[in-house]
């Protein structure tokens, strides 16, 4: 190969693009087994819950304390809630931030020391002690300038002190990476200020918290699930679970990424697995074929070493070495290359919500993956040269030393096959791949058009959200609805707002629910609820279908009424008028609570872009109580990204001490639902492209080989008559023949992968005939282009000269 460099570099960087393509795989898939960062791993383990449906489960707060007294063989155990918001205040800054509550061995058990100060010591988590916070130290360094300090100062989480007691030490962000706490409370400060939770935490029924524990030395993991499960048996005994089923434990490594995500995600990760291994397949086919074609060329040299004394073994494996050289070389290239794509796949999960999250998940090329880089590099440097190695090591070295030709067509022959032919059969794999793989390709993009299209029930051009909250401010209950009220008709003054209007819940953020039942009715409908400001349906872009909005006089005093959407009607009330019928709350006789129905908005998404439309009801804020959380839906008249920060700012300088969780375009808030999708189809339609060149690639080298033998052959036929245009369409149509085969090929196999691929796609059928008719459009077209210039070369040729050729 050192004689032919171009063979050698094209070889390369073809297996240089495989192994990228399979290192940044495995790097994704690696990542959910990644470990704590920051944590001691070593005797560290997490319990998880599980029921018939969900293998993965949190923990009640009463099992967890039940395991935490019972369970022999744990050193401790530890639970922490994480991903909940507060304001905080910090001297004249008012800010929102997410913390973790936390039981008080959590950094004992988690392994993990403070850079300053201390972690939580036995007693904090007593609601008589004084409350006391520990900070991250990427907080410290980006809110508090690394000031050493910080130690003793107070934050005002909700307008209730805490003492920083501590900074946790650099590489510690928490044990999930979908969130990353800024401070952690004692959980018991937690459930005194979030009296829902509270309420939740009395409940062994309610999957709350996750729980972390330390084996003691000299105890095993599948020793402490045994122990777990007789605390579980006995916990059924005592507080059976009814329809819930018997407890279930499961003891496990701890992993940063959610096992449960690793869950969700299991059909995109099938399907991407199955495809990079095709367009592996892919590389090995085409550099076969290079090779095939570099050895031909030097039969005779072979030949000839083989007859003054080598042995066909030592060629053989000269050859194995050689590729091997390249497929090592092609591994250390892809393993750099794997680094910032790896980075870059971790970006999509980077998803923007009203809330604010939007988090990179974190895909490194650590150890395992670079020994996966080795032995991907081993096993395709093998397959690719198993072919061409078994060619030359097999042919008699007498017969190609006797014959005028040793690269003649007709004298090469693999397990019985002609030359040619097993070069149709690579051709044949490389097309049916590059089909299968521009099919998919198709089925994505086509579901990311299907998903992009999808109405959201409202007009989000031009409108911003903005959570905030008042719970920094010291507002009494009473003086929040004029406080919101001179917010809004403040902000409708401003000359790039063309309007402001208010919601408890943003639109597509994921809403409370309540179960009601139609007057009189005995089903009952658990439907999403969010109380609105008067004008918020015309504000927002929601159209009224029947009835009426709400006015002035739906006021605290009034009758209680409420708005639908068509599909909380529908359910409530099938084939029937819901204007002046009644919900209840609590009983189908409405002793409890009733409400009339005025109106009837058109189907809204409230939480997911893409799951069925939510039912919903809508009341009126005068009729609902002021909470400290309010959603701002602000229609601008210039570009919503820069009104988006302009509003962050007023809101700022109108009131310092509101807590501003985002102001964000919806515009991002509808792409942050959808980068699954964006994704699939970013990432197969890459690897689609890469595929069909390297088969238009492949062909061009089979037909340019092919022609480059038959110089003589087209030489006589043109001498005696033949057309430039007859003989281009003879070798075009033999060349059609293995590509048209593998066409077939690939369509079947594309029909037998469509119930693995159902998970990945919305709004298009697996057997989707576009995208069937398009992957094998764009296979056959540009095959007969690569085919046709090879042609066109051959052809070229004068006759005269054709005749004088060796072909």
């Amino acid at each position: 190969m050192a004689h032919r460099p171009l063979y050698g570099a094209v070889s390369l960087g073809i297996l240089t693009i495989g192994l990228t393509a399979t290192i940044t795989t495995f790097a994704y898939l690696n990542s959910f087994g990644q470990g704590i960062p920051g944590a001691e791993s070593g005797g560290l383990v997490e319990i998880w819950g599980a029921d018939r449906e969900t293998p993965y489960q949190r923990t009640s707060f009463l099992d967890y304390e039940s395991y935490a007294d019972e369970a022999r063989g744990l050193e401790a155990l530890t639970a922490v809630v994480h991903g909940y918001m507060a304001s905080v205040r910090h001297e004249e800054l008012t800010e929102v931030a997410v913390l973790s509550a936390v039981s008080d061995r959590y950094f004992d058990v988690l392994g993990v020391d403070a850079a300053l100060g201390r972690g939580f010591v036995p007693g904090d988590d007593r609601l008589s002690a004084d409350p006391a916070a520990v900070i991250s130290h990427d907080w410290w360094v980006e809110r508090f300038q690394r000031d050493p300090g910080v130690v003793g100062r107070t934050l005002y989480l909700n307008y209730r002190p805490f003492t920083i007691v501590g900074v946790m030490e650099e590489g510690f962000i928490g044990v999930a990476a979908e969130v990353r706490p800024q401070a952690w409370i004692p959980i018991s400060h937690f459930r005194d200020r979030y009296t829902g939770w509270d309420v939740a935490a009395r409940n062994r029924d309610l999957p709350l918290v996750r729980v972390f524990a330390r084996l003691e030395a000299g105890s095993t993991r599948p020793e402490a699930n045994q122990e777990l499960a007789r605390i579980a048996a006995n916990l059924d005994q005592a507080f059976p679970r009814g329809e819930g089923g018997e407890r279930q434990v499961r003891v496990a490594s701890p992993t940063w990424i959610d096992p449960r995500a690793e869950l969700q995600e299991a059909s995109t990760n099938r399907v991407m697995v199955l495809a990079v291994a095709g367009f592996l397949l892919l590389v090995c086919a085409n550099v076969a074929n290079l090779l095939l074609a570099l050895y031909a060329g030097q039969t005779r040299a072979y030949a000839l070493r083989v007859a003054l004394g080598a042995s066909p073994g030592r060629v053989l494996r000269e050859i194995l070495a050689q590729n091997l050289l390249l497929a090592g070389l092609a591994a250390v290239m892809a393993t750099l290359l794997a680094g910032p794509l790896s980075r870059r796949m971790g970006s999509f999960f980077d998803a923007p919500s009203v809330w604010g999250e939007n988090l990179t998940r974190p895909i490194n090329v650590d150890g395992h993956v670079v020994a996966f880089a080795l032995l991907a590099a081993a096993v395709t440097g093998i397959l690719a040269a198993l072919l061409p190695a078994s060619e030359v090591a097999r042919r008699d070295a007498a017969e190609i030393l006797k014959s005028e030709n040793a690269s003649k067509p007709g004298a090469l022959r693999v397990m019985g096959l002609r030359l040619p032919g097993t070069r149709d059969l690579l051709v044949m794999g490389q097309v049916a791949l590059a089909v299968v793989l521009l099919v998919v390709s198709a089925l994505v993009v086509r579901t990311f058009a299907a998903a992009s299209a999808v109405d959201p029930g409202f007009d989000y051009d031009q409108m911003v959200a903005a959570p905030i909250s008042t719970s920094s401010t010291n507002l009494r209950p009473e003086e929040r609805e004029s406080f919101l009220h001179d917010l809004v008709r403040a902000l409708e003054g401003e000359p790039w707002v063309q309007s402001a209007t208010m919601a408890q819940t943003a639109l597509l953020a994921g809403h409370r629910s309540m179960t009601f039942y139609a007057e009189g009715g005995d089903e009952p409908v658990t439907a999403a609820i969010d109380p609105v400001h008067v004008g918020f349906f015309e504000k927002a872009g929601l159209v009224l279908d029947e009835g009426r909005a709400f006015t002035a006089a739906d006021s605290a005093g009034g009758r209680p009424v409420v708005i639908v959407n068509r599909e909380a009607a529908a359910r409530f009330f099938p084939n029937e008028n819901p204007i002046g019928r009644r919900l209840a709350v609590g009983s189908g006789d409405g002793t409890e609570a009733r409400y009339d129905v005025v109106g009837v908005v058109g189907n809204v998404r409230m939480s997911d872009l893409l799951a069925p439309p939510d039912a919903a009801v809508f009341l009126p804020f005068a009729q609902s109580p002021y909470g400290t959380s309010t959603a701002l839906h602000v229609r601008v008249r210039n570009d919503v990204d820069q009104a988006a920060a302009t509003l962050q700012r007023w809101l700022r300088e109108f009131e310092p001490h509101l807590a501003i969780i985002n102001t964000i375009p919806y515009r991002k808030v509808i792409a942050g639902q959808l980068y699954s999708q964006r994704m699939n189809a970013e990432l197969f339609t890459i690897l689609a492209i890469l595929g069909l060149s390297l088969a238009c690639t492949g062909i061009f080298g089979v037909v340019s080989l092919s022609v480059a033998r038959r110089v003589r052959e087209i030489g006589v036929r043109k001498a005696v008559g033949a057309t430039t245009r007859s003989v281009t369409l003879l070798i075009v149509g033999q060349a059609l023949r293995p590509v048209l085969v593998g066409v077939g090929i690939g369509i079947a196999t594309s029909a037998l992968l469509g119930r693995l691929l159902q998970g990945l796609l919305y709004g298009v059928a697996p057997s989707d005939p576009v995208s069937l008719a398009l992957g094998v459009t764009v296979i056959v077209t540009l095959s007969v282009a690569a085919a046709m210039g090879a042609a066109g070369r051959a052809t070229s040729v004068p006759p005269q000269v054709a005749l004088r050729a060796d072909g």
